[in-house]
């Protein structure tokens, strides 16, 4: 919510029909809130909706209650009491919003006026209602029919409010009794023509004329906001009342004058947000990663093998545990160099991703030890991936050093063990393997 002239606007009215119809799935138009009579303020309410766009985007809305029953009042009134003609708003439904000495939305027109409402086009009719006959001239003010920059509607969601509209339309109708008409004048037939002109004419007019009364105001505004919506923080309603709409025009410019001020800072934090984002994706890959291999550091392991046997025993499931150690891996640091050793711990990281599974977790553990965490892996099968992991390592062509062997250490998870169990029976394998000969895998 950008401004409101209302306190009980609020985020929290997001679900009401007023502010989805205004947001209109992100295209954003005015939207005039018909809600029917506001016994709080004792008037007709019509509320006013705009969005407020940055870059194409709605930010917020700006929405203000305008009480408009007095100049419907007293343009029905006095239009009243210069002809014998009579003057009625009223919504497409057929429910009177204001007529002379009718009380807003207490009554409705005859029934067979209905039909010519519901046509929504400027027409005139010779009706019947208990015996007397109307001639009737009817027109839709064209701001309450939609258009694609202004919808119109509303809906009853306040016990302060009554009767709120349906989606209906408001519409001029102007009558006039047959027999008032025919005693004011001697030719009959040529003056109800005349009457039906001229009826027809007028009701355009003063449908034109109440559109422009309500609606141009609150369509500059509209304007006014739109472009500040798409970045012209210079524009500047104009003030011209006192009333409701004045007051709209003053807080759309502060609020304009707010938005100019802050937008740069608005941009920096932004960017900053971003930087510090980028840095945090950095610092966690870094936490968990090793250096020099780029697969999983022993922290990491660490958090893997407590949730997956947690897993296991949730489920019943089997994990095997392999610990893989470079034999006489010394040798090949003194020999040739650190930096050929570490030439050969990559190499051998990659041979031993292409022997194992997407789903397998594969980490350093510390120098020249690894460990390979097998998700839903029996003995058997763990044993028949080692082997084939120990004989590509022996079958491999390393940098300088072409070949060298591994020593795997197998131990598959038993019920209640914890993580230090699990590691401590497959470093006892792999120090078995050692004993016997390296180049071997062994299981306990």
């Amino acid at each position: 919510m950008i401004a409101s002239t209302g306190k009980l606007t609020t985020l929290a009215h997001a679900h009401k029909y007023w502010w989805q119809a205004s947001y209109d799935d992100g295209q954003g138009r005015v939207f005039l809130d018909d809600r029917g009579y506001d016994t709080s303020v004792d008037g007709y309410v019509l509320g006013v909706v705009v969005p407020i766009k940055v870059n194409g985007q709605i930010i917020g809305l700006l929405k203000s209650n305008v009480n408009i029953m007095g100049s419907l009042t007293g343009f029905v009134q006095d239009f009243a009491k210069h002809n014998i003609r009579q003057l009625k708003i009223v919504r497409t439904g057929g429910l009177i919003v204001s007529a002379a000495n009718v009380v807003p939305l207490t009554t409705e027109v005859i029934p067979s006026l209905r039909p010519l409402l519901a046509s929504k086009q400027e027409t005139t009719a010779r009706l019947v209602n208990v015996g007397e006959t109307y001639l009737m001239a009817v027109a839709p003010v064209s701001t309450t029919m939609g258009t694609r920059s202004i919808g119109f509607g509303g809906k009853k969601e306040s016990v302060d409010h009554l009767k709120g509209n349906q989606g209906e339309g408001w519409h001029i109708v102007v009558s006039i009794s047959e027999d008032k008409l025919l005693s004011e004048t001697e030719d009959t037939t040529q003056l109800i023509l005349i009457v039906g002109v001229i009826f027809t004419i007028a009701s355009s007019l003063i449908a034109l004329f109440l559109g422009k009364l309500i609606s141009n105001p609150i369509v500059r505004l509209a304007l006014t906001a739109k472009r500040i919506g798409e970045g012209d923080l210079a524009s500047k309603a104009v003030v011209v009342s006192n009333d409701e709409i004045g007051d709209l025009a003053s807080c759309l410019n502060a609020m304009s004058q707010n938005l100019n001020e802050t937008m740069t800072s608005r941009e920096l934090l932004l960017k900053e947000i971003k930087q510090r984002e980028k840095t945090e994706r950095a610092l966690k890959k870094l936490s968990i990663t090793d250096e020099l291999t780029g697969i999983y550091n022993r922290r990491a392991f660490d958090e893997q093998l407590v949730t997956n046997l947690a897993r296991t025993t949730r489920y019943q499931e089997s994990l095997s545990l392999l610990i893989i150690d470079i034999d006489l891996f010394k040798q090949v640091n003194d020999h040739y160099g650190h930096s050929v050793g570490d030439l050969v711990l990559k190499e051998l990281v990659v041979e031993m991703k292409n022997h194992t599974r997407e789903s397998d977790i594969l980490a350093r553990w510390g120098g020249e030890e690894f460990v390979i965490l097998l998700p839903q892996t029996a003995t058997p099968a763990a044993m028949q991936l080692a082997e084939r992991l120990r004989e590509g390592i022996a079958e491999h062509l390393f940098p300088s050093v072409e070949h060298l062997t591994v020593s795997i250490g197998h131990a598959e998870a038993k019920p209640n063990d914890s993580s230090d169990s699990l590691l401590n029976r497959a470093d006892n394998a792999l120090y078995q393997a050692k004993e016997n000969g390296r180049n071997q895998v062994f299981s306990i």
